[in-house]
């Protein structure tokens, strides 16, 4: 377990406030990155899916993909 340090009521606080801030942040960033994620997963599976015919339409799936990756 952590010991913490006091360094009196106004900073004390003042920690704990940027603590919840940064967390706060932190929980919202990865909302983001997980929405982004998610649409980018649902892409390729679609991608992957589709069964190109011929030699040309492989070549476009191929590119769809890697575009989607990066």
């Amino acid at each position: 377990m952590k010991k913490e340090i006091s360094f009196g009521e106004y900073f004390d606080a003042q920690r704990i406030r940027i603590e919840k801030a940064m967390q706060n942040k932190n929980t919202e960033l990865h909302k983001a990155w997980r929405e982004d994620f998610d649409k980018r997963q649902n892409t390729l599976v679609l991608l992957r899916k589709m069964k190109p015919a011929s030699t040309r339409e492989q070549e476009i799936v191929k590119k769809m993909i890697l575009k989607e990756m990066t």
